[in-house]
């Protein structure tokens, strides 16, 4: 089986936080089904597959959380939606 692929990789943070999350999202635009989601705690890159289907249009977001020191909170960032034909 063929599949897309999308990841959502913890960059550096420009505040003195360190991140705890990321969460990404690949679906079909235009499609009635939600699509497909993964997420991963840490520094580890959240990964989701989709199947492929020749000359569709691939829509993915993503959502990246970090944790600050002082005083503790998480601050979130939502990237996307991008989207892409394959």
């Amino acid at each position: 089986m063929t599949v897309v692929m999308a990841a959502m990789h913890p960059g550096p943070c420009p505040i003195d936080a360190e991140p705890n999350s990321s969460v990404v999202c690949l679906s079909i635009a235009g499609d009635s089904t939600p699509g497909q989601c993964a997420s991963k705690n840490g520094r580890n890159p959240a990964i989701v597959y989709y199947t492929y289907w020749p000359g569709a249009t691939y829509v993915v977001k993503g959502l990246g959380c970090a944790s600050t020191f002082a005083p503790p909170y998480t601050v979130c960032q939502n990237f996307g939606p991008s989207q892409t034909t394959v």
